[in-house]
Formats: structure tokens, sequence, C-alpha cells
């Protein structure tokens, strides 16, 4: 049963990534060696974390057997690509305060951005591609489950780091 959520659960993931849902990653510019974040990523970003948060304070986890829930994360890990290079992000800053209705704000901003930077390096592709093969072939859906088990690994990282952002806001 747990392999079947989580192969729906990429599967919405892939399908939501498809369509556009999770945003645009942040894109290096061609003149400078730093992102550009933008108001609309840290929109993006915002609305995620405050669904998150909101499960996470109603559960006091995050339930990743909640598709809703890893679409959030991988909207957040697609939003951030960025942060971490880029000089000034008081743009982003500006969208995620507006995005998370406030949850973020200007006394715990830079400490959550400096959090978000640490999701940047999460790697989303092997939880497309497991995504991709079970679609493809449901033949071979333990195969896929066994990579997702592997990229479990970022999504826990992604856990970790957004339930320190939740300590960070909740001060």
């Amino acid at each position: 049963m747990k392999v079947k959520v989580i192969i729906a659960a990429i599967a919405a993931v892939l399908l939501t990534a498809s369509c556009g849902i999770l945003g645009s990653s942040a894109s290096s510019n061609a003149g400078s060696t730093a992102s550009t974040v933008t108001n609309t990523n840290g929109s993006s970003v915002g609305t995620a974390l405050l669904a998150l948060y909101t499960q996470y304070q109603k559960d006091g986890k995050i339930d990743l057997s909640n598709i809703q829930n890893i679409i959030n994360i991988a909207t957040i890990a697609n939003n951030v690509k960025g942060v971490k290079t880029t000089p000034d992000t008081s743009s982003f800053i500006e969208g995620l305060i507006s995005g998370s209705s406030k949850l973020v704000n200007q006394a715990n901003a830079a400490s959550v951005v400096s959090q978000l930077g640490k999701l940047s390096s999460i790697d989303l592709n092997s939880v497309t591609a497991a995504a991709t093969k079970a679609a493809s072939n449901a033949a071979k859906a333990s195969e896929a489950a066994a990579q997702v088990d592997s990229a479990s690994k970022s999504i826990n990282a992604a856990v970790n780091t957004l339930t320190g952002i939740f300590k960070t806001v909740a001060k």
C-alpha cells in the first residue's frame, strides 16, 4: 500500500511539474554568476510554506503520504533555486512574506531565506525519473519504488529543513 501511495505522489509531482504548477525555477542571468530570484518565486514558496506549516501544526509532522504536501515540497524546491547564490534577495523576500500571509515576516525572513538556501541543493531529478518509469511501465513499479525510496533521503532532508523553518517562524 505504501508503494502505491509513493508512486501516486510521484506521479502527481511529475504531472504538476509538467503542467507548470510548481512555478518557474529561478534562472541564471547570462551576464552574471548569481541567479535571479523574483517576487513571484518568493510568493510561490510562501504559499507552499504556509500550506505545509498549517498541516504541520495540525499533525505535528509533515505528512508525506499527503500528495499535496509532496507537491508543496517540490514547489518550494523548484522556486528556491538561486537563493543561496543571489546577493540581493529583497524581491524574493517581499514575495515570501506576501505569499505566506506574513507567516514569514521581516524579523524572521533572513533566517528563513538562509534555511531555504539549503533546499536549493535538493535534486528532484531522481524523483521525476522514478515517476516517469512507473508511469511508462507499471510492471516495473517495484523497481521505480526502489528509486523513490533512494530519493526519499532528499525528501527527508527537505522535511528536516522545513521543520527548522517552522520552528523559526513559530517564535
